[in-house]
This record gives structure tokens, sequence and C-alpha cells, in this order.
């Protein structure tokens, strides 16, 4: 028996070691030209590949999420569980007026007669959130000043003859209190990610596959160039391979690829998109030259390469430069080409899955930040989830003549183009504004929001014309290019090296046990392999196949994972779960760590309805602020940048000063614990530093009510929640998406509350304000991707970085025991020049605006 496992582990490492994409044969058959469709030979991208490639992104582009359809299916369902089932959101009209006359005939009390100032459809005023400006009114007014009609603004009377027996006022409280479009829109975008991370996965290693052939093929890239292309392709590329992330003033671009081979000045610049994607340069300097000049000439390269960055870090904050004014500064010459290429982050492991982490993080996040802003941010987002579809658009121009789509059907990226400059600046605006009353921000939102229904129709069609042509497309045709099925028949158990004719790939043939069948495998690592059509030489969609060890034979085996591709998000689901329980169950006891935990939200609550203005401490964490923040920044959120109201220091802090005032004769006061004050305590949180060092943390206004759930599950609503362990807090920013963990002192005290999520203790001490001083610092933000024992055991997993609050009023002893409890996770470690003590002790040194000229306990700074 042990011969027999040794014979096979041999077969597997030869195979293994075997396996390369591309051979360098197959290149040096071409050393004479770069047509590399020899005689005889199969073309590796034939029109049966052309085919299924654009099918797949087909697929892919129907999948994508509809914002309008979200909102408008999340509306009417909402509006029916509220007695109004026949509401059509998307046909009737909100309309706000500059007055109104008194009436006894309608349902609100009020007719109009005068054009509407502004008019949205339903589901358009609540993605606008048209209400706001009436934040400071009463429900009264609201019905005095807006109405709710089965007719646009062009009618000529607003009465009883077109009114909908639904109050404006009464839409307002059903649109804040029971709507929360964006975590609708959140969980569809993770829903397709589920789905389809896996798909377009492949369509990226595919367009990168054929952009790098074209241009080859084109003379655009010689030999050794292309090799070097082709090298990412493997399923373990060469040490001697270096892949970068491109960035700007260090931050990464999500999808740029900077290729080399180690030792060597010439390399690759890979731009997903661009009409010739792969850039040669002799060396990085002249490079950094050459795109120096592009950008500083042309506006649309600086448009178009920051579409290639995420929004988040494309915006200027308080105290740093973001993308957009890096390009901006390369433009006046302000900025010269040093700030290109300053960190050169590796990409390790298959490249295209790490891009397509990237693009699905990036999307999530975006959102998460963007969605409920400003307009500008709504409209710039929409377009970022538009344009994160046109990277593969290059390669479906170059096919679709080539497959016989009809030309009709095609939309180009120069005709996409056009269609987002008419969505958001051209005549199309004209015509909205001219029909519907709206303001030119909100008509620029809703028109960017329409570009995401576009690419669906776009997909539907090509879907609708491909497979009819597939169906014509037999095996006869394609026989001779693709690896004969009759030979799949004569693989064992035992791998055996095969070259496949059509993409001279190398790939391991198997016989999957469970299926008595041969197949063509290509690794990915960890004991995964992903099936290979024999006829194209692509991969096959939820096909993965895994080699295990039978314990009854003691005799490895192929089995076959059935992963549908519609049915990928459950598939993740167990995955995640049998993933999850293995951790669990080899995690030893002295590790000192805990895995990860998420802090209690009304969505873990089971079978329970609590008030409306019920919550854990921790439900304002994401992103949002409380109302009285957004009263008092709701005119600065319209601006272009939504975090502009960080400049504005006295405004945060005044925030701080009103919570505090809110919370002074609180009943809850009267239950803190005396040994609790000063205790040093954790919040995770995914608000930036810079806002909370001034505005502190804030209890939403709500009761406070402790909730048993069941025997496993307890919360607590209208406090500020903290934790003892941190580990807690840890989790909740891992969590919830690039989160940061505050170190507290409670120097005004709190209560210890026995709240618990799935049996486990929360450690929680529940409090009603913190203000900013009691914060020492913030740590992160947290790479959402990786346990927070991974992170503490492997670096590579780290993002979090140490910010010290300027305001902190804590002793260096509290602060340095606090950091050493989390430094763990930093990404890097602290330079051993200057301890974290030291950089505590100087903290005045991090005040960055003018009017902070004192510390918190009104000592001068030097």
């Amino acid at each position: 028996m042990l011969v027999l496992m040794r014979n096979f582990l041999k077969s597997l490492l030869v195979a293994l070691f075997s396996i390369q994409p591309l051979t360098s044969s197959f290149a040096e058959q071409n050393s004479s030209s770069n047509d590399v469709l020899i005689a005889g030979s199969a073309q590796p991208f034939d029109i049966f590949w052309k085919h299924q490639f654009v099918r797949d992104y087909a697929e892919l582009m129907k999948a994508l999420p509809d914002p309008l359809r979200i909102t408008t299916e999340t509306v009417k369902n909402v509006l029916a569980s509220n007695g109004y089932p026949d509401i059509d959101p998307d046909n009737v009209y909100y309309h706000r007026f500059d007055g109104a006359v008194g009436s006894s005939r309608t349902y609100n009390g009020w007719a109009h007669y005068n054009t509407p100032l502004e008019s949205y459809t339903l589901t358009q005023a609540i993605m606008l959130n048209a209400f706001n400006r009436f934040r400071d009114y009463f429900p009264g007014e609201v019905d005095i000043y807006t109405g709710i009609y089965t007719q646009g603004a062009k009618a000529k009377y607003f009465d009883e003859r077109n009114e909908t027996r639904l109050l404006s006022s009464d839409l307002w409280d059903i649109a804040y209190y029971q709507l929360d479009i964006q975590k609708t829109y959140t969980q569809a975008l993770e829903e397709f990610w589920l789905k389809n991370q896996q798909r377009f996965t492949l369509l990226l290693r595919d367009g990168y596959a054929l952009s790098a052939f074209q241009q080859y093929k084109n003379g655009l890239l010689n030999r050794d160039q292309y090799q070097l292309a082709i090298e990412l392709l493997k399923a373990k590329r060469e040490k001697n391979i270096n892949v970068f992330r491109f960035d700007i003033y260090g931050y990464d671009a999500t999808d740029i690829l900077l290729i080399s081979r180690k030792k060597e000045n010439a390399g690759l610049l890979y731009i997903p998109g661009a009409k010739q994607p792969f850039i040669i340069f002799k060396n990085e300097r002249q490079l950094k030259k050459y795109l120096f000049q592009a950008l500083r000439k042309y506006p649309i390269n600086r448009k178009t390469l920051a579409q290639h960055f995420s929004l988040y870090i494309r915006q200027d904050g308080v105290s740093y430069s973001g993308v957009d004014s890096a390009l901006k500064g390369f433009a006046e010459n302000s900025w010269n080409e040093d700030y290109l290429m300053m960190k050169h982050r590796p990409v390790f492991g298959d490249v295209f899955e790490r891009v397509a982490e990237q693009v699905k993080m990036r999307l999530i996040s975006d959102g998460d930040v963007r969605i409920k802003s400003n307009s500008e941010a709504q409209r710039d987002y929409f377009i970022s989830l538009s344009s994160s579809a046109l990277t593969l658009f290059p390669v479906i121009d170059l096919i679709l003549p080539e497959v016989g789509i009809p030309l009709e059907i095609g939309l180009n990226v120069g005709q996409f183009g056009m269609s987002v400059d008419k969505a958001i600046n051209g005549d199309q605006i004209a015509e909205r504004l001219a029909g519907s009353r709206m303001s030119v921000s909100n008509s620029a939102v809703l028109g960017a929001a329409a570009l995401v229904p576009l690419l669906t129709q776009y997909g539907q069609a090509l879907a609708e014309a491909t497979e009819p042509n597939l169906k014509l497309l037999t095996n006869p045709l394609i026989k001779n290019g693709g690896y004969p099925r009759h030979n799949l028949q004569h693989f064992t158990v035992e791998p055996k090296t095969v070259i496949h004719p059509r993409t001279h790939e190398t790939l391991i043939g198997v016989k999957i046990a469970d299926a008595g069948r041969g197949a063509l495998l290509r690794p990915l690592g960890f004991g995964r392999y992903l099936e290979i059509d024999a006829d194209t030489g692509r991969a096959l969609l939820g096909k993965q196949v895994t080699l295990n060890l039978d314990e009854n034979t003691q005799q490895f085996r192929w089995n076959e994972e059935q992963l549908s591709p519609n049915n990928e998000a459950a598939n993740l689901n167990q995955k995640a779960q049998k993933i999850e329980e293995s951790n669990s169950e080899t995690k030893t006891e002295s590790s000192g760590f805990s895995e990860r935990l998420d802090i209690i939200l009304p969505d873990d609550l089971p079978n329970v309805s609590p008030p409306k203005s019920s919550s854990s401490g921790y439900e304002d964490m994401a992103g949002g602020r409380d109302a009285e923040v957004l009263r008092d920044f709701a005119e600065m959120e319209m601006l272009v940048d939504p975090y502009a109201y960080l400049t504005d220091v006295k405004a945060l802090h005044e925030i701080s000063i009103n919570a505090q005032k809110e919370v002074m004769h609180h009943p809850f006061l009267m239950e803190f614990q005396p040994e609790l004050t000063g205790r040093l305590v954790y919040r995770g949180d995914t608000r930036l530093p810079h806002e909370l060092f001034h505005t502190g943390m804030n209890r939403k206004i709500a009761p406070v009510k402790e909730y048993q759930i069941d025997a496993n599950n307890r919360g607590i609503s209208g406090v500020v929640s903290t934790s003892t362990e941190q580990s807690i807090a840890v989790d909740y920013a891992l969590g919830n998406r690039m989160g940061y963990v505050y170190a507290i002192e409670l120097n005004h005290g709190g209560k210890s509350v026995n709240t618990m999520l799935r049996g486990a203790d929360l450690h929680e001490v529940a409090t009603l304000n913190i203000p900013p001083e009691d914060i020492m610092f913030a740590v992160g933000p947290f790479n959402p991707n990786a346990y927070y024992s991974y992170q503490v055991e492997d670096s590579a997993k780290r993002s979090a970085e140490l910010i010290i609050n300027p305001h902190a009023v804590a002793d260096s002893e509290v602060a340095e025991k606090a950091f050493n409890q989390i430094k763990a996770t930093l990404k890097y470690q602290l330079d051993p020049r200057m301890t974290f003590a030291e950089r505590y002790q100087n903290r005045a040194d991090l005040f960055w605006h003018e009017d902070e000229t004192t510390m918190p306990d009104g000592t001068p700074l030097d």
C-alpha cells in the first residue's frame, strides 16, 4: 500500500511540476514572425472559444444588480406591508410646490394648481432622499408643500381628481424607519458576487490571455514580452516573475498590474479596458515619464485612469490628498512623476482571483461609503459600477464581428462613453429636466443609475444572439483543434500530463472516481482543481475537482464537486461553514486568540420584532452618523466631497458637547458601576478617526432596554457599546468592511451588561457617551478577508495602522497597555527608534487644525 501511495504521489508531483499554460516551445516555433497561427496548428482562440466567451460575458451583464429595479421592488413591498398594495412607485409621483390651497375634498386637505417646483416618481424620490429638505418641518407642513399624485408635472391640477390616498408625511416615515435601500442593494451586490465571482475571474483571465495573444499576433509584443505576459496564466508562476499593483501616491489601483522579471529593468504595464492593454517599458523611470506626459496632456487619460481606483481613495481627506488631487496635480505640473508607482505592493497567488476580489471589495465598500452621501458621489458610484464591466469591452469589441453578432447589438466602449456623457451631462439631462422638474444633480444620479439596466439589456441581447449560433457549432467543426474526447476514457487515478492542442496549456488528465469518467484539470492549489473543456480549453464553470484520500481503501481519489454557477451562494456558504467548523475543531485552547465573533445586530435577532427605535449599541457604526449629525451637516454633504464636514472642527466639537448635554440627567447614569470608571475598553467602528476624535462616540437616542432573545442571544439598545476584550471589537471591524478598533479609557463610567451572541459572552460595558478625549488611539482599517487569529499569526493578512488621538488625556501607561494588547494586528511594527510611549507623549504634534491651540486639559501647545 505504501508503495502504491508513493508511486501515485510521484506521478502527481511530476505532472504538477510540468504544468505551464503556454509552453516555451510554442513561442519558439514562432521565432521568425509573430504569426502564431502555424499551418497544421490549432488556433488558440477559435470561433467556438469566442462564442463561449461572449456567452459568459452576456450572463455576467444580465446578472448585474439594477439599482432602480431594486429600489422599485423594495418600495413596492414596503408600501404593500403598510396597506398600500395598489400603489406602483414607478407610476405615482411625488411633487413639491411653493404653496397650497385648502380643500375639504382632498385626502390631505390641500390642493395645488401651480406647476411643481420638483417632481419625481416615488422610486426616484426615495432613492434621492427628496424628503431631506423638510427635516426641520412638522409633518403637517410637509403635507402642505408636497403631495402624491397619479399624474406627472405636466398635469393642470393636483387635487382630489388625481391624488393618491397616501400622505407625504406618512411616506417619509415609511422611508425613514422601514427602508434601507443601501442595505438591500449591498445584499444584492453580495449575492451577485457569490453567484458570479468565478465567472468574472475566468473572464478576466481569458480576456487577459486573448489581449496578450492579439498584441503579439499584431506585432505589438515581441516573443519575450509575450512570454512574460503569459507567465501570469501559469498555475504557479516562476519565482523570478514580479507582479505589483500599480499605484498613484501610494493608492493601489483595483486592476492595473506591473509585470517584470527580477533583476531586469524592462517589463509590462497591464491596463485592462485600454485599447492596447499592454504597455511596454524599458525601465520604470521611462514608464513614469511616459505616463506623466500622457496624463498631463490629455484629460481623457486622467478620467480613464481614475476609474481604476476606488471612489473612497479618489477623494481627499482632512490631512491627505486622494487620487483625483494627484491626477489634477499632474495636469497642473504641481506634482511630478515620482508620485507614480511609489509602493510596489506585490500580488501573490492567482493574479486574476486577487483582481476579482479587489473589484468585489471596491464595489461593495464604495457603495457602503458613498451611495448615501451626496448626489455627485451617488452618480460616480453608479458610473463606477458600470465601468467595472467595461474592462472586458475591448475584448468583446474584437470578438463580436468574428462570431457573427449583428452590428446593431454591439455596444463598444466609445458608445458607452457617449451614453455616460449623455446620462450625466448632455441632452438626456435637458430632456429629463424639461419633463420632470428635477435638479441637475439629481437628474445626473438617475442618468448614471440607468446605465446599469442598459448593460443588463445589452447582456440579454448578446445572450439571445449567441445561443443559437453556439448550437450550430457542432463538435465536428472543432474536433480538429480540441483534445480528442475518446482519449479521456483512458485516464486513470494516476495523473497524466497533457498539453491542450488549442491553448497549449499544460494540464493533467485523471479519472473522476464518483463520475467514472476522464477529465482535464487545471490546478488551483490546496488540493483543488478546475475542470477544462476538452474541445475549447476553457474552464468549465461550476466544475471543481478535489483530491482526497479514501479512509477505507487508503487510496487517493479524484472527486467531483458540482458547484452550479446559479447556486454558487449556497455552495460557498456550505464551504465557509465547513471551513469554520474545521478551524473550530483544530483550534488549540492555549492560542489565546478568539475566532471571528459578530456583535449582535438587529439582523441577528431571530423571530423578534423590537420597536423601531430599538437597536444594539453598535447599530449606527456602519459608516453612518446619527440624526443630529445628519441634520447639522446636510448642507455640507451636498458638496462634492462627502467628507468635507470633517474640516469644520468647531461644528464637530459642538456635536460632542450637545451629545454630552443630552445624557447629563439620563436615568441610566444611576446604574453606572463606580469600579468601571477609568476602565480600559475597546470599540469597533467603521467611522473614520478624523471624525470620532472630534465628535466622540454618541448613542442613538432611544430607550435603554435589554433584550432576552433566547437562551443564547441577548442584546441592549439605546447605549454606546464597548467591550473589555479587544478581540470582540476587532471582530466587529472585520465583519463590517475596513473598520477600525478604538482604545478607550472609560472616564465617565458605564455598566457591565450580560449580552451574548450565539452563546458567546460579548464582555460588554454599556455607556451613554464617550467624549473625544477618552479615545486614546485607533487601529485600522482591518482587512475584512481574514479572521482575527489569522491576522495575528500572518503579517501578510494585516492592513491596520496606528492613529493616535491628539485629544487623548489618558496616562501613557494606560495607553501603552492598550497598545500592547492590540499591536499584534498592525501591518507594520513601529520603528524601534521611537517607542509607542514616546509617540503618545508627543501626540500634541499631531494636531492638524489651526484653532486647536491647546490640549484637552487646557495646556497650551509648544
